[in-house]
């Protein structure tokens, strides 16, 4: 997924690599802003059995919503190519 990330910045020139440059430091950075949210909700709402517990939890949630951020473009692509092939077949 990364490799393939990258070809695709390779791609890019000028203001478009800029551009796609700072969305991912700002992905980037609403990941960790998300992670650290989470843990504190844990904290607060009693999720962490044991303070050793939360930084798992955080990690995880994380990874679940970096995975999200990755392929929900793709997905929703995807979905809408074939929905508009539906509606073009008679």
């Amino acid at each position: 997924m990364i490799q393939r990330f990258w070809r695709f910045l390779k791609d890019k020139e000028g203001p478009e690599l800029v551009e796609w440059a700072v969305a991912s430091v700002m992905i980037g950075a609403l990941l960790i802003a998300v992670i650290m949210i989470v843990q504190n909700l844990e904290a607060i709402l009693g999720w962490a059995k044991t303070s050793r517990d939360a930084p798992i939890i955080a990690l995880w949630t994380g990874i679940l919503i970096f995975v999200l951020i990755m392929t929900g473009p793709t997905l929703w692509r995807d979905w809408q190519e074939e929905r508009s092939k539906r509606q073009q077949e008679p």
